[in-house]
């Protein structure tokens, strides 16, 4: 554990606020694989798409309502001692029965980004399933999203 401590300033330089947070930092040593969120990146026309794929550092959306017409890609970054884990991404229904793997490429340079096919799900909530896993164990977040039309 690790303590962080934040201080607020106004334009004028006056102290506004201080507070400390208490954070968790996983050992990446120890051998466990350790999966960072998922990151949503959002294309809402081809200009926008264009940039997602071209650029390293994108800012990712917190939105989890997206439409049909939307172009989702998901960054992930996965950890461990041993090496890179291999991921999955599995696409469940809203009664977590999959629906479909979405195979991960590997990534050129920086972390593989998996384009999720929006058009051809009707307006309901998902999960996307995400699992890395190596010889030393695996691990598994569930991120769930809602299509609108």
């Amino acid at each position: 554990k690790t303590m962080l401590r934040y201080t607020s300033y106004d334009e004028q330089g006056e102290l506004l606020d201080r507070w400390a947070d208490e954070i968790t930092v996983p050992d990446l040593s120890a051998g466990d694989v350790q999966l960072a969120t998922p990151r949503f990146l959002l294309a809402r026309s081809p200009f926008e798409l264009r940039a997602l794929l071209t650029t390293p550092e994108v800012t990712p959306t917190a939105s989890r309502r997206l439409r049909k017409s939307d172009r989702l890609l998901v960054e992930l970054e996965a950890y461990a001692a041993s090496g890179a884990p291999e991921l999955s991404i599995e696409l469940l229904n809203q009664r977590g029965e999959s629906l479909v793997t979405v195979p991960v490429p590997a990534a050129s340079s920086g972390h593989p980004r998996v384009e999720i096919p929006l058009q051809s799900l009707a307006p309901a909530t998902y999960v996307l399933k995400v699992i890395a896993k190596n010889a030393s164990g695996h691990a598994e977040q569930h991120v769930p999203f809602r299509v609108v039309p």
